[in-house]
């Protein structure tokens, strides 16, 4: 006789302590790895826990950071906006969010100083009449 048919709820209890461990490892790992500053290894581990548990707020959050930190600023925005809407009071999540609007402003400042002017049309078109003479 199998064991599921003594105890009905036995595999399913083991598959969900399995499934808690497999998250809480991956989450100390990314935390680990974040403060390591290994930031792919770090979203690899929070993407692995958002496999299991997609709306896992500190996953969400520890992916948030690392992708802040790995300069993938658009991606962080949103894990970390979503982290933020699961879980409004968390301070650290806010802090985190706000710290990225910023990194964002930032880049996109020097963007637009790097790239004002490279693709206006109006330069181009002169240079042709230009050199056309």
């Amino acid at each position: 006789m199998k064991l599921t048919k003594l105890f009905p709820n036995w595999d399913g209890d083991l598959s969900e302590k399995k499934k808690n461990i497999e998250i809480s490892c991956n989450l100390n790992l990314s935390t680990c790895y974040n403060k390591n500053k290994d930031f792919p290894n770090a979203i690899a581990h929070a993407s692995k826990v958002l496999k299991i548990e997609k709306n896992n707020v500190k996953a969400l959050y520890k992916l948030g950071v690392a992708n802040m930190h790995f300069g993938f600023l658009e991606v962080a925005r949103e894990n970390l906006y979503k982290a933020a809407s699961l879980s409004p009071n968390n301070v650290e999540i806010r802090n985190s969010y706000d710290a990225c609007l910023n990194k964002l402003k930032e880049a996109r400042k020097r963007d637009k100083l790097t790239f004002g002017g490279m693709f206006d049309k109006g330069i181009l078109y002169e240079e042709k009449k230009s050199s056309a003479k």
